[in-house]
């Protein structure tokens, strides 16, 4: 925990990014891979076996956009160096420097266009379809990667904390998640979209519980390329209690 502390106040990410919670869950999301890494590794082999599945619907290899690249655990990043003759690596933390490839090119960005605005107005604002990246017309494939579910609910928690109304503030997830497909679904290129969509809760027995939406009830859209399967993200005893929790995954594949 302390170094987790550290690592947070080490960070060079904004005042902004650390405040709304994205810098705090980056680091606590790496301290869980190094405890779970067994439990872990299978969804990101299931994640390089879906991106490699989109590489093959790509007319075209310049450049492979990636959104919400993190760490790159669960991204094939030395298959695509090898393929592709650029790659975009987007993610609101900063992430450390990758040098192991001369085509990488690393940006910190906010891909909803919302985070700052929300902190500022310390309240709910009118959700854009961002526009980053869609004026680059020698992208061929865009990959946005595990982070559908994790864009809205460090936003939602702040506002939550501002007193903001409860449905009100559902209602923007809602937004932003639909604001991210639409935003996905505007380039001209191949696309390929992991994500979490159901997160099943077990008792100590390994009975299940609950069942929640980790898209606020937003149904992913149709795709002819859909690849499927579970993460075990909550081994017993990770969530604090004697349980477990297993997310549903879904990969959309629109070939260009």
């Amino acid at each position: 925990m302390l170094a987790e502390v550290i690592a947070h106040i080490r960070s060079g990410d904004s005042k902004v990014t650390k405040r709304l919670g994205y810098t705090k869950e980056h680091i606590a999301i790496g301290a869980r891979y190094q405890r779970q890494k067994d439990s872990w590794d299978a969804h990101h082999k299931h994640c390089h076996q879906a991106i490699e599945e989109a590489i093959k619907h790509c007319p075209q290899t310049r450049t492979c956009l990636i959104i919400g690249s993190g760490r790159c655990l669960d991204i094939p990043l030395e298959k695509l160096s090898n393929i592709f003759n650029d790659i975009i690596l987007v993610d609101i933390v900063r992430q450390k420097a990758i040098t192991d490839f001369n085509n990488i090119k690393q940006i910190t960005s906010d891909i909803t266009e919302l985070t700052s605005k929300v902190y500022n107005h310390r309240n709910i604002v009118e959700v854009p379809v961002p526009s980053l990246f869609l004026d680059q017309d020698d992208i061929d494939l865009v990959i946005s990667d595990n982070v559908l579910s994790q864009l809205a609910w460090p936003m939602a928690i702040f506002l939550e904390k501002h007193g903001i109304n409860e449905d009100a503030i559902y209602q923007f997830c809602q937004e932003v998640i639909k604001a991210h497909l639409t935003y996905i679904n505007n380039f001209h290129c191949t696309t390929c979209l992991i994500t979490d969509h159901t997160k099943h809760s077990f008792n100590p027995r390994f009975e299940h519980t609950q069942s929640a939406n980790t898209l606020y009830n937003i149904s992913l859209p149709f795709a002819p390329v859909t690849l499927k399967w579970q993460w075990y993200i909550e081994p017993k005893g990770e969530s604090g209690r004697d349980a477990y929790a297993i997310n549903d995954i879904s990969c959309l594949i629109n070939p260009a």
